[in-house]
Order: structure tokens, then sequence, then C-alpha cells
């Protein structure tokens, strides 16, 4: 991994860091960010999106044609015990 040198920047009361435009791109920064913080060190990386995958989730979890194939057959016969009016 390739140090590079670069300065805080104030931004009103706060300050910020430069990233060179190659870097964000290198890395596909876009949008959100997440900064965690390490020992002596900060980590800067692309914000995870809260449902990725979901999509591709679902559609592996689509119903199968005889998913419901158990529930058709009752145990017991219990409905022959109810009085219906």
């Amino acid at each position: 991994m390739a140090s590079i040198k670069t300065s805080l920047v104030k931004i009103g009361n706060s300050q910020g860091i430069r990233i060179p435009k190659a870097v964000i791109d290198q890395v596909s920064l876009r949008g959100d960010i997440e900064i965690e913080v390490g020992e002596d060190c900060l980590i800067v990386k692309a914000a995870r999106t809260p449902r990725a995958g979901w999509e591709n989730a679902f559609r592996k979890a689509a119903p199968r044609p005889d998913q419901d194939r158990d529930f058709d057959v009752t145990m017991a016969d219990f409905d022959g015990d109810w009085r219906w009016k």
C-alpha cells in the first residue's frame, strides 16, 4: 500500500483531509464514507449500503413450486369437531 502525504485543511470549526482524485478513484469512494479510528491511524473506506445484496438474496430464496406441500396435509382432522354457524 502506497503512502501519500497530505495536510489538514480548515473547514469552518473543523478540519478536513484532502484526498487526491486518483486515490478516490482507485478505492471507489463515492458519497458517504466510514471512518474507523485505530491506534495512531484513521481508516477511511466506502460506506456499506444497508441493504446491499438483498435483491440477489430474495431471488435465490424465491418460492419453490413444492414448498407448501408439507402444509397441505394436516396431522389431525380437527375441523370435524367444530360446529360452524
